[in-house]
């Protein structure tokens, strides 16, 4: 039988942050590149009108509301930010797709242009992140749940840090939980005295893994973030996660197999008292609808439909 084609993204090759190269099954390009976010520097501009000479485009989007423009977001990015929200960056006319996260993509997009829900999370390697942060075997528990912040007020906003701290400090008094905050800039806002609240600085990406799998649960309060990667990574490590119901993109994770969505803190108490009798399968889940192959077999179909 003939193998489905799977198509995968790849950086690299001085190119900047902004575009990604796509490489079919055997590494080779296959004249597509992907614009994953708003341009934020001229040199980096430059780069890309001279990838576009003899390669297409489509839209990923990766960063914020991107393609539209969301104004608080472009300040944090140095861009001008006095352009109406949603109005796309004028570079994205290049594109001829948008491979989306959004729920409501018609908020978002360009009309009339082909779209198709698929996300660069959705690439994560179950067995990969698995082997990174387990090592192979089911980690032992040492948080009840964490939360994973970043440095920096772009972090703090997408990743809606106070709402983050306020729910983590709310499920430890009243649950009698241990959790873990990673990223500097959370700790502004708890007490990391806090016997039941360990603060860390931010970690590199293999020890990020062996502490996400060494926690029984994952909060994502996240709102404006359209790709989030830990939600994904948190699904291969087994990990049930709790998420912000109006979080923007990674929505399509959440289910009774993978965990719940919430609207408040009390709802956050709520679903992690619950946890402890509730059955999940978030790893055998994300394995059966995501990763390389299947999300590379999405990429290939697409691009094939455009022609």
């Amino acid at each position: 039988m003939k193998m489905k084609s799977t198509f995968r993204l790849t950086g690299g090759d001085g190119l900047p942050w902004a575009i990604n190269r796509i490489i079919d099954n055997a590494g080779l390009d296959t004249a597509f590149g992907a614009l994953r976010g708003p341009i934020a520097l001229n040199a980096d501009w430059r780069v890309i009108s001279e990838f576009v000479i003899d390669h297409r485009l489509i839209g990923m989007c990766s960063r914020g509301v991107f393609p539209g423009r969301e104004p608080s977001l472009d300040a944090l990015h140095g861009l001008d930010s006095t352009a109406a929200i949603g109005r796309p960056y004028p570079y994205v006319e290049k594109c001829e797709g948008f491979a989306h996260c959004f729920r409501n993509p018609e908020r978002y997009l360009p009309t009339g242009l082909p779209a198709t829900l698929l996300s660069e999370s959705d690439f994560k390697d179950p067995e990969w992140v698995w082997k990174v942060g387990c090592h192979g075997t089911v980690a032992p528990k040492t948080w009840d749940i964490i939360f994973v912040c970043g440095r920096g007020m772009y972090h703090e906003v997408t990743k809606n840090a106070s709402l983050g701290m306020s729910t983590i400090g709310r499920v430890c008094s009243e649950l009698g939980f241990r959790a873990l905050v990673v990223g500097c800039s959370a700790a502004n806002y708890i007490d990391p005295g806090r016997g039941s609240v360990d603060v860390v600085d931010e970690l590199p990406w293999h020890e990020l893994m062996e502490c996400l799998a060494r926690s029984k649960s994952a909060l994502f309060p996240n709102h404006m973030d359209p790709s989030p990667r830990l939600l994904a990574e948190a699904l291969c490590l087994d990990v049930p996660v709790l998420v912000n119901r109006d979080i923007l993109g990674g929505w399509k994770y959440v289910n009774s197999d993978t965990g719940s969505f919430f609207d408040t803190e009390a709802d956050a108490v709520e679903w992690s008292r619950l946890m402890h009798v509730n059955s999940y399968h978030p790893r055998a889940w994300f394995s059966a609808n995501y990763g390389p192959t299947r999300a590379g077999q999405r990429l290939a179909e697409f691009l094939a439909s455009l022609g």
